[in-house]
Order: structure tokens, then sequence, then C-alpha cells
């Protein structure tokens, strides 16, 4: 994927979701990234002997069990194939159709947070000193000793604050796999108070919740693979658990995270949570993407067809023209 410059898209598949696949597919074929599948296993396939220490079936739930064996799997992968980077999906997520230029930011403030010279000629563009990309989350927040932050301003893909979302006083996104319940993108309610309009932050991760999209050097994949399933796991979703381990001192960890995010998840038009919007004038219930202005999902039929015009999902005025965008 040239727009990213990882060595290879992971994304896990949830098991009998060929919905998921064939959305997906499309939207990496618009956006030139080529993906590499794993599906994920039923919860109720993994032996118990196979569990890591720490765990027990009936309180993490097979549902969390098939997730955090298709996330380790995918990991397992980059360290058997030896991969110096690879970028790990979820099968649901969506971008802005201006990717490529975001992660262009994005590694420019990986380097600044992570302290690596302008001039340092490096094998990846984020610099070679990195772990973890937390590049697509549902809830964030800015770390109480915050060595450094790399600020985007301007960004025309950040949305304003009025569609954003603090977070609550707790702190806390609402994580489910219920389509009933809605999903919200939580951000620090810093990002509003400090930071103009339209401005995206790097910086270290804090308390990332939701693991719709993060890429693992090397290093991290192999730390990763130590602290979710050798070592043992002590958290009960996958997402926690990746979470710790970028706090865990003991295995010095380098993980970066943005808000707003740039990947997040995609509510498809026939669902019945909060993040599906009915289209003005009409009884139509169309799907969202929280925080993602050019949705690539949104506007697959646009992309496909070769239309020039794209929609805005949270416009700063009514339309946005494609051009400029790359995809």
């Amino acid at each position: 994927m040239s727009a990213a410059h990882f060595e290879r898209i992971l994304v896990v598949g949830s098991p009998g979701r060929t919905d998921r696949q064939d959305a997906l597919t499309l939207q990496a074929a618009v956006s030139h990234m080529k993906l590499s599948w794993i599906t994920a296993r039923h919860g109720k396939d993994i032996a118990a002997k196979a569990l890591p220490d720490g765990v027990e079936r009936e309180v993490i739930g097979d549902i969390a069990l098939s997730t955090w064996r298709g996330h380790v799997d995918a990991v397992q992968t980059i360290v058997t194939s030896r991969l110096s980077s690879a970028l790990i999906l979820a099968d649901d997520i969506d971008w802005d159709v201006r990717l490529k230029t975001q992660l262009l930011n994005f590694a420019r403030g990986v380097r600044f947070v992570l302290s690596t010279p302008k001039s340092a000629r490096t094998a990846s563009p984020y610099g070679d000193n990195w772990d973890v990309l937390w590049m697509g989350h549902c809830s964030e927040r800015f770390p109480a000793n915050d060595p450094g932050r790399y600020i985007i301003e301007d960004d025309p893909s950040t949305p304003s604050h009025k569609h954003l979302r603090a977070q609550s006083v707790a702190g806390a996104a609402s994580v489910t796999d219920d389509a009933s319940t809605p999903l919200a993108a939580h951000l620090d309610k810093a990002l509003f108070t400090i930071y103009p309009e339209h401005s995206r932050v790097v910086h270290r991760a804090a308390a990332p919740r939701c693991a719709f999209a993060y890429a693992l050097s090397a290093s991290g994949a192999k730390k990763v693979l130590w602290g979710l399933s050798v070592r043992g796991l002590q958290h009960a979703t996958f997402d926690e658990a990746l979470a710790a381990v970028c706090n865990d001192p003991s295995l010095d960890p380098k993980c970066i995270s943005v808000q707003p995010q740039y990947f997040f998840r995609h509510r498809p038009h026939r669902s019945s949570s909060a993040l599906a919007k009915k289209r003005p004038g009409s009884g139509e219930v169309r799907g969202s993407t929280p925080n993602i202005r050019w949705s690539v999902r949104m506007n697959l039929e646009a992309l496909i067809s070769g239309r020039r015009i794209l929609q805005d999902q949270f416009p700063d005025q009514e339309v946005s023209p494609l051009e400029g965008s790359d995809a």
C-alpha cells in the first residue's frame, strides 16, 4: 500500500460476514490498497488448553475470544513472515478518500513525538523506533505526562468541533458489538478547549479503546504477541489488552495515537444504530461513519462511477469536489 507505506495490510474478518468482506474489498479497490484476509475463528472452536493464562471462557465470552484470536493470528503473521510492518484493520471500518495525505502528515507527527531528527534517513516514513500506531479507535485521551504533541492545523479532513464528541467525565466510550447501541467517538476535552477548529493531534497513546485500525512494526508485533498471548491475558477484551501493552514500562512500548482518528467503524444503512442517519427530506435511513468527512464507504457509488462530486458527511459547505482527493 503506497499510501501508508506498510509492508502489508491485514484484515481480521468476522466469521461468516461476507457482506463486510464485499464492502471492504470495494473500499480498498478504489483506494488502491491490497488486502490480506485473516478470518477469525468462532470463539467456541478455540480449545480450552489454547487459551492464555488468566482467561476464563465463561467470563470473557465467545465473541471476545473470537476477536482476540483473530487479532493475535494477524500479529503472529507479522512475526512469522518477518514483516517490517503491517497495518491491521477490522472488517467494518471506513476512512477518508484523502488517506494518503492524512498519513503523510501523521508520519511527520510520529517522527516528531518520538524525536526522530528530520534529517534522519529511516526505512519507514514513520521512523524506525515505533511499536504501535493506533489510528482507529472509539475513545482516547491525552497522557497525563505528555512529552510532546504534534499539531496538524487547518486539516480540511478534520470535522469542526460541533461534529465531534468529547469524553464524559468518566472518560470512557460505550463499546459494544450490539448494532442497536450507539458507538460514538469520544475524544479528549482538551481537543476542544486548547486547539483551534480543524486541528488533529498526534501524541503518545494513553487509553485508546476499540482496535479498529492499528499498525505494528516488527518489534511491536513481538511485544504484542508476548503481552497478549504467551505471557497471559489479564484483560477481557483485545483492545484493553493492547492498551495495557502500550502502558507496560517493562516492554518499553512506543505507541502513538491521534485525535480525531483516521479510521472508524461504519454502520451500514440497514443498521438500527444511532449512528445511522435519516436522509434529509425522506424516510430513508442511510449509513454513517463518525469523524470521517469524505467517507470512502459513503461515496463508493460515486467513486466507482467516476463522478467528480463527493458527499461530505460533516460539511463546512454544501458539497466537496473530488479534485485534490487521493482516490
